[in-house]
């Protein structure tokens, strides 16, 4: 969905909880995890122009705004620059979408085209991977510790395998941790 203006901080959190749990779409299952991409689109300040045509298709956004012609009735409605450009949709298709699409169900006349109030912005993607959720995120899986015959462990350290004190095979003495006890005063 979109954002006004604030803080993308608290936002992509809030925002990806709603996603979530909109009951339009089907829930994200565990094994369809590693294949999610999530994108954000950071949108520059709205530019007016002078008429609904005056915009480049894959490089700006379009936000209408319109009154109906017989009633007093408002409309708002927006694309993002992408859906363009990944729709093949041109400009007087986009244009009469978002009509429709601001929930304007009349006649798209030359004046109703006329009366549109328009803005263009720019956009720039941010996306993540779930694997690049798992790299920040994730906590580190623990590594195996495994003991060989010789006594390392697969990190090459080798491990504790006698008591505290004892001797191991090489004569050195096996001593355990010292622990310091903070005292409450």
């Amino acid at each position: 969905g979109c954002v006004t203006s604030s803080p993308l901080c608290g936002l992509l959190q809030e925002y990806a909880v709603r996603a979530a749990q909109d009951s339009r779409f089907p829930s994200i299952s565990l094994h369809e995890l590693p294949a999610l991409t999530c994108e954000v689109n950071v949108l520059s300040p709205n530019e007016p122009i002078d008429h609904c045509y005056d915009w480049e298709s894959g490089v700006h956004g379009l936000v209408l705004e319109f009154t109906a012609p017989d009633s007093d009735a408002s409309y708002s409605a927006e694309y993002l620059p992408c859906v363009a450009a990944e729709t093949g949709w041109g400009k007087e298709y986009i244009v009469e979408s978002l009509i429709q699409k601001a929930g304007y169900d009349g006649p798209i006349t030359p004046e109703l085209l006329q009366s549109l109030k328009c803005w263009r912005y720019k956009s720039t993607v941010v996306s993540s991977t779930y694997q690049d959720y798992l790299q920040v995120y994730a906590p580190p899986l623990p590594e195996p510790r495994r003991t060989t015959s010789n006594g390392l462990s697969c990190n090459g350290s080798r491990s504790n395998r006698h008591g505290p004190n004892e001797r191991t095979p090489n004569g050195h003495v096996s001593a355990p941790h010292a622990r310091r006890r903070a005292h409450n005063r």
